[in-house]
């Protein structure tokens, strides 16, 4: 078996780099990233705020944050800065006199537009028809803080024009260095520094050190084998991938061919010298009948590692979840877990813990709600044990333990009598509450 060290790997990168610096493209992929957070982020993150002289009609998903790039939905005021936007009618004192009362100026227009200094440039100019320099102000006053020096100069650029410009000089580096042929160039590169590998690493290869996922193979397909899923009646031949990769995982959250909005934990029965794998829970569930097999998307082994089991495409058979009707939209991830004891250990229901979670399980855990909330910032994670009183699994608050780590609150009050919910029907209740 072949081993490729870190360390002689870093060493090996560091000079391969030196040969084509990226600084550059480093510096202008942060100066991107900042401009287009300038251009597209809007302080309106309550109903009612007020900047640049547009007021909220909406909030966004996340309301706990200073700026949001939600799309906001904003309505134009009657007081703008730096333009007007009511007009004087040329018989206002006739008006006057004949109803008695003083009559206040009109309002041109009534606009709703995005919340970002983006948003608010283009309506002003569609709806009044001024010029750049006349909306500055007001640009100004709906931009983050940080970014209003700049603000001007940023929608008036082309923002990825000018990154990929920079892109390509670092391509044009990229193809002297490997001299055209990246692919081959690239593995005689790697032959030199992985002892006893005659060719990129296998499924029988390793990295040394510990790693948040551990990967069997070099390059997954995220589809995997997943077109062959049958519950119950899986071909034999199916294979439970391992996640490589952080990268891997959300690309796999964010090409889900079923709408998801909730992740549902829990345990799968194990005791602590028990490190139980995905094929061997689907045998066990396989033989209650066709329609069963794992009940679990993902599962979490003692080592850390992440194992799919049911393609994301596919809803759980948990009777848990379905009972509860959690399934349409969620994803089931569970802890190679439950007794905090060896198997064979009498009483072993006195031992039923949290306990039985090791450190690299919840490590990624964690990792896997920083994914899942990449993917889907408004997202649920929820415990089996808030769906019926008579699961334990986790062990633990889910929903306690996420708003303490990632800040993160439920939409739900009692999700035992709510059902999961649709990507809309989670934006409308957001905005409800």
């Amino acid at each position: 078996m072949a081993t490729l060290k870190r360390n002689i790997a870093n060493q090996k990168l560091l000079g391969a780099i030196n040969s084509y610096p990226d600084t550059a493209v480093s510096k202008q992929a942060v100066t991107t990233q900042e401009e287009v957070l300038a251009s597209k982020s809007s302080r309106h993150i309550q109903i009612g705020t007020i900047a640049g002289g547009f007021k909220s009609i909406g909030q966004p998903i996340i309301s706990n944050e200073e700026s949001t790039k939600d799309p906001v939905p904003v309505i134009m005021e009657s007081k703008v800065p730096g333009l007007t936007v009511t007009e004087t009618a040329s018989l206002s004192s006739e008006v006057s006199t004949m109803i008695g009362e003083t009559v206040s100026n009109g309002f041109l227009h009534r606009v709703v537009t995005h919340g970002s200094p983006e948003g608010i440039k283009l309506a002003l100019k569609q709806s009044l028809g001024v010029i750049d320099p006349k909306i500055e102000t007001a640009v100004r006053d709906a931009t983050l803080t940080q970014f209003r020096n700049r603000i001007v100069s940023i929608l008036r650029s082309d923002i990825f024009k000018e990154f990929n410009k920079v892109v390509n000089v670092f391509k044009e580096q990229f193809i002297n260095f490997t001299g055209g042929e990246s692919g081959a160039r690239l593995q005689t590169f790697f032959k030199k520094f992985i002892s006893g590998a005659g060719n990129l690493p296998k499924a029988n290869e390793s990295i040394t050190e510990d790693q948040d996922f551990k990967s069997t193979k070099n390059v997954l397909a995220v589809t995997g084998t997943g077109a062959t899923w049958n519950y119950g009646s899986t071909p034999e031949n199916y294979k439970f991938e391992i996640v490589s990769t952080e990268e891997e995982l959300e690309i796999e959250l964010r090409t889900a061919k079923r709408e998801l909005t909730e992740v549902i934990v829990s345990w799968t029965g194990n005791f602590m010298n028990e490190d139980i794998t995905a094929k061997k829970i689907h045998t066990e569930y396989a033989r209650k009948g066709p329609k069963t097999g794992i009940p679990y998307h993902y599962i979490i082994r003692k080592d850390g590692t992440l194992q799919r089991g049911i393609p994301l495409g596919s809803e759980t058979k948990s009777n848990t979840v379905t009972e509860s009707d959690h399934n349409k939209f969620s994803i089931v991830i569970g802890f190679v877990a439950k007794y905090d004891c060896d198997a064979g250990t009498p009483n072993k229901d006195k031992h039923i813990s949290h306990r039985s979670i090791t450190i690299a399980q919840m490590k990624t855990f964690d990792q896997f709600c920083s994914n899942f909330y990449s993917a889907f910032p408004g997202g649920q994670v929820l415990g089996m044990n808030d769906l019926t009183d008579l699961a334990s699994s986790p062990g633990f608050d889910v929903r306690d333990y996420v708003h303490n780590r990632f800040g993160k609150g439920s939409v739900f009050a009692d999700p035992r009598k709510e059902s999961s919910l649709s990507p809309k029907e989670l934006v409308r209740k957001r905005v409800q509450s």
